[in-house]
């Protein structure tokens, strides 16, 4: 074997210009760092849920009141005996009707009453502190109204003369004597002469309670009587969704 053989490289065998080079733990390659090797992110399209035609919904309300009858046919089966007791959510609209068992009317959880009020646009009151300066009145046991003894319709009850029909004690302004109507109240009698017992909505729209649960000051008043409350301005109409 000759000296020029010796120095030639086999296929065994490598150069340092074919070896690779090596890259040790920390070091990044330069051309990773390149931020136009990068691939753009493809555009995502954004598209907007289509409107259903009458005739689809029409079909779909159809197969929906099929469900709900399978669905009540098999709680009838689980419940047997018991289904008697199973009354119709009177919140479900009849294409995802529910039950209720109406042995649990009365009974409802906080968080369960909470959430229904919510639904329905009814504020939940405002937890007062209480008066260190008045009192339960002792006379009418916080009523406002006490028996005359009398047989007469319109007069069988009175305003309290010891609270003035506050229900508490001190009243206000510490005179006892018959209240008079607040200036721009609603109180149209009724047939023995006294104001009708309101609820949560007023005859002008107002709520017993703004939307954030405080009183509303505009509650069983003429329009004439009413005041512009702040964020709403107008509080006829509004709803416990409108506190946000």
């Amino acid at each position: 074997m000759s000296e020029t053989e010796l120095l030639e490289p086999t296929a065994e065998t490598s150069t340092d210009d074919d070896a690779p080079d090596l890259v040790l733990p920390g070091e990044d390659d330069d051309d990773d760092d390149d931020p136009d090797d990068d691939p753009e992110p493809l555009p995502v399209e954004e598209t907007e849920p289509q409107e259903l035609s009458e005739k689809e919904r029409e079909a779909q309300f159809k197969k929906a009141d099929r469900a709900v009858a399978t669905y009540a046919s098999k709680i009838g089966d689980i419940y047997g005996d018991e289904a008697v007791n199973l009354i119709e959510c009177p919140l479900c609209p009849p294409m995802h009707k529910g039950f209720l068992d109406g042995r649990d009317a009365g009974r409802v959880p906080d968080e369960v009453r909470a959430a229904t009020l919510y639904f329905l646009g009814i504020a939940t009151e405002v937890e007062y502190e209480a008066s260190p300066q008045h009192r339960l009145c002792a006379t009418c046991k916080g009523l406002g109204q006490v028996k005359s003894g009398s047989f007469v319709p319109q007069w069988e009850t009175l305003t309290c003369p010891a609270c003035n029909g506050c229900g508490f004690t001190p009243p206000p302004g510490g005179a006892v004597a018959a209240a008079a109507p607040e200036a721009g109240m609603i109180a149209p009698p009724t047939d023995n002469g006294a104001a009708p017992e309101p609820g949560e909505v007023d005859p002008t729209g107002e709520r017993r309670l703004l939307p954030d649960g405080r009183q509303n000051p505009n509650w069983m008043k003429w329009p004439q009587g009413k005041i512009l409350v702040p964020p709403w301005g107008i509080t006829a109409g509004l709803i416990t969704q409108d506190a946000a």
